[in-house]
């Protein structure tokens, strides 16, 4: 841990339920007990979260990509606060670093979790108007302004280096950590029938699922068009459960309509609470995404006792190793096929599948996430 008290700031774009933001959580847990943590963020459902860990939140934020007002305020802040450690988060929110290096903070921390590269665009044309700017600017704020990078595993580092152009002397490795205790935590039989029954999770059905913000870098199209192949196949066999909301929603939800009605649930915006229920509502879980910093996801899936198929990203397969099955990135024919394949496997297999995932889960855990934070907040 840091041996010395130091004022902490963290400064991010979104207090929604995420993984960027249950990161920053985690940080302001580990750290505020010794420390003086502040938060800027804005307005959301993690604030709370937040100022109950004991962190002092401001609901400042950038309101564009370059906002020259919140570069000064974040100047003044840390100033008057004598700051001693910034950690941002995403793009966005990396111009409160110019703020921190005018004001002379020593330490200034850069994240992008996944990185923007492979963020998804609607057209080409725009993917190429946003990349540009957005990697120039981030050679700059990286090898200039901060005085670390975080890449959350290894193939994220070698794409920072290859693909960003970041030097390799800035970043650090360090990956995100969950709380299996919780997810690996079995509910009551009772209690979880009621919840299956209040949401309309069918009993007598193979469930599969899922578990994020519909979004276009979250791969539910690839999803449900292997589950509308499974259900041809398989009338009234398998049930998907999506559980999340997002910009894509009503897009998933016509196609599941039109194409297997009264065989899938997308439940929109859930509380964390209910997040276990979901879970242990499932009998697998499909992590299709296309892009990702890390995986908390499915570690919480493997945690949870699921056996877990997910596409065959890079980052995941450092993350995950051995205790998944992989699909190949879209396609949706791959996807079905394995799901049929795992769904066949007999108890004794499975039993072995989730000992493997639970203990992949188990290794990353909260100690050594805030320990490898601290030797990077310490290094000078």
């Amino acid at each position: 841990m840091i041996t010395s008290e130091k004022n902490i700031l963290f400064v991010l774009k979104s207090s929604q339920p995420g993984g960027v933001e249950f990161h920053v959580l985690d940080l302001v847990k580990g750290f505020s007990k010794a420390n003086r943590v502040y938060v800027m963020v804005p307005p959301g459902p993690l604030v709370e979260q937040y100022e109950k860990e004991g962190a002092t939140v401001l609901c400042k934020y950038p309101k564009s990509s370059f906002d020259t007002e919140f570069i000064k305020y974040v100047n003044l802040f840390c100033q008057e606060k004598r700051i001693h450690i910034i950690h941002t988060h995403e793009l966005i929110s990396s111009q409160a670093l110019i703020g921190a290096f005018l004001a002379g903070v020593k330490k200034r921390v850069h994240h992008v979790h996944t990185p923007f590269l492979l963020w998804k665009y609607p057209s080409f044309f725009r993917k190429i108007v946003k990349t540009i700017p957005n990697w120039l600017y981030n050679i700059f704020i990286a090898n200039l302004i901060a005085t670390d990078v975080i890449a959350l595993t290894r193939s994220i580092k070698i794409h920072r280096i290859f693909f960003e152009g970041v030097l390799p002397t800035k970043i650090r490795v360090i990956a995100n950590s969950i709380d299996a205790d919780r997810f690996s935590k079995r509910l009551r039989k009772d209690e979880l029938a009621r919840f299956k029954r209040v949401k309309y999770i069918p009993k007598n059905r193979i469930i599969l699922g899922v578990v994020s913000r519909i979004t276009a870098e979250k791969g539910h199209l690839t999803l449900i068009k292997a589950f509308k192949k499974l259900n041809n196949k398989f009338p009234e066999k398998y049930f998907l459960l999506i559980a999340g909301g997002g910009d894509l929603k009503e897009r998933v939800e016509k196609f599941c309509k039109l194409n297997f009605k009264g065989s899938y649930l997308i439940t929109g915006q859930f509380s964390e609470l209910e997040k276990t229920f979901y879970f242990q509502s499932m009998d697998f879980f499909i992590f299709p995404s296309y892009a990702e910093g890390f995986g908390y996801v499915p570690l919480e899936a493997l945690a949870s006792r699921l056996p877990t198929i997910v596409s065959n990203l890079p980052v995941l397969k450092d993350v995950l190793g051995d205790a998944v099955t992989y699909f190949s990135l879209g396609n949706e024919e791959d996807l079905y096929n394995k799901v049929i394949k795992l769904s066949k496997i007999n108890n004794e297999d499975k039993r072995e599948i989730v000992k493997i995932g639970l203990s992949k889960s188990l290794e990353y855990n909260f100690d050594a996430f805030i320990k490898n934070y601290s030797a990077v907040y310490e290094k000078n």
